[in-house]
């Protein structure tokens, strides 16, 4: 697998607004609970391709990824908010 780790930019900045915390918070355990297409970096700088275990049921993240998860959850919050 290559990586882009010569053409890109990365940023960081402070997030003070509590809800945005909370929401930047859900969207990163989100994609560290993904295991569908997800690879673990190995000490000796191979990967390792991660799956979902046994225990994961066909709704959890595990099994639909963080892409299809977090669609899933705009979807519900866009039900939720009044016109």
């Amino acid at each position: 697998m290559s990586r882009n780790l010569n053409d890109r930019v990365e940023v960081a900045v402070p997030v003070d607004d509590p809800a945005a915390r909370e929401i930047l918070a859900r969207i990163i355990d989100v994609n560290l609970a993904d295991r569908l297409r997800a690879w673990e970096l190995q000490p000796d700088g191979s990967y390792r391709r991660l799956s979902p275990s046994p225990a994961d049921g066909p709704e959890s993240v595990a099994r639909l990824g963080s892409f299809e998860a977090l669609c899933r959850e705009a979807r519900a919050a866009s039900r939720t908010v009044a016109p």
